[in-house]
């Protein structure tokens, strides 16, 4: 199949395949605290970060996860807060633990339960934790426009798998050939390591 052109004054951004998902591109791991705790811009210095500033790096949105190290009996059991900025509006969106012992990562979503996308993110709140033996780490996932656009269009760098949802949360998953533009207006492009077949190659995003 012949995919339209893209148009050359369209914005775009490319992502290799170690970018498309970063388990602690916001935040290398830190130890759990038994007081309620905060993390701040200043100490968002990932890799996926503009470092210090809350900003994702290339100037595009992306869902946050939170990893929790394993260990017996380390976490609380409740809510953790994201606050976050989507199109200049603030938001908040949480996760939680499933259980005390860790071993997993968790998605940011709403209260509807879609995974958020966020411009920019303002803080993210911790209650107290059962002890101080775990560790967290924070970081990136699925891909999106700043401010609430759609990718116009994504071109994957070598053969393999396009996923993408849109506004409402459908998605599709899409073969492609090496440098095969596919023009759909995603809202983002799914690189979500719990889907079962996320975004799996580098990968151009157009838009504007």
């Amino acid at each position: 199949m012949t995919y339209p052109a893209i148009n050359a004054s369209k914005s775009s951004h490319s992502f290799a395949v170690a970018e498309l998902f970063d388990v602690d591109g916001i935040k290398t791991a830190f130890a759990t605290s038994t007081s309620a705790s905060q993390v701040l811009p200043a100490a968002m210095t990932g890799a996926a970060m503009v470092s210090g500033t809350g900003r994702f790096a290339k100037s595009v949105a992306r869902t946050v996860t939170l990893t929790l190290a394993a260990q017996v009996g380390a976490y609380a059991t409740d809510p953790i807060t994201l606050t976050y900025k989507r199109n200049g509006t603030t938001y908040t969106a949480a996760v939680t633990p499933p259980d005390a012992d860790g071993g997993v990562t968790l998605r940011f979503a709403d209260a509807s339960g879609r995974i958020v996308l966020a411009d920019e993110l303002v803080s993210v709140d911790f209650p107290e934790q059962d002890d101080t033996d775990g560790s967290f780490q924070l970081g990136v996932e699925d891909i999106g426009p700043k401010g609430g656009d759609r990718w116009h269009a994504c071109e994957l760098h070598a053969a393999g798998n396009l996923t993408v949802e849109y506004p409402g949360g459908h998605q599709d998953t899409i073969p492609l050939g090496a440098n095969a533009l596919r023009v759909i207006g995603p809202e983002r492009i799914v690189t979500n390591q719990s889907h079962a077949t996320p975004t799996n190659v580098g990968v151009t995003g157009y838009w504007g």
